[in-house]
């Protein structure tokens, strides 16, 4: 039998650049994808790489660490209550680096520092309004 459980109830956040620093949610978060890094390798084959059978193979070498851009979507809500969404069009106009946090419903917890460098509204015909917006992690990611 599988333990495993929905992701439905993770949180998107955003820091208020205070200290000690407080991180309100991004909306009604409709889709967060994949938040991590990706590994480069380095090509670093010579006339001294190991052969076998007389054939060379490629040798590598871990290289520089990623991390993730994140693409999400929340439901446009453009009221006095959504300090968060109005504070994430303002730092991605000024390509602003600003703390961001997500914590899954499972209660992994993932702090990063990103540049808000897109955002978006989609006012859909016959759905509700959406807000779009894509970060990019700069930095390590500290899971907790």
């Amino acid at each position: 039998m599988s333990l495993a459980t929905l992701g439905a109830g993770a949180q998107f956040m955003r820091g208020d650049g205070a200290s000690p620093e407080v991180f309100t949610k991004i909306g009604e978060i409709i889709d967060l994808p994949q938040i991590g890094e990706a590994g480069n390798t380095v090509q670093v084959t010579n006339h001294d790489s190991p052969s076998i059978g007389g054939i060379i193979r490629h040798e590598y070498i871990g290289g520089i660490m990623d991390p993730s851009e994140v693409a999400f979507k929340a439901n446009f809500i453009n009221d006095a209550t959504q300090d968060a969404i109005n504070g994430f069009i303002s730092a991605s106009q000024a390509q602003a680096k600003e703390n961001y946090r997500v914590i899954t419903k499972s209660s992994v917890q993932m702090d990063f520092e990103a540049i808000a460098r897109d955002w978006g509204v989609l006012p859909a015909l016959e759905s509700q309004e959406v807000l779009g917006g894509v970060i990019k992690i700069t930095g390590a990611i500290t899971v907790t």
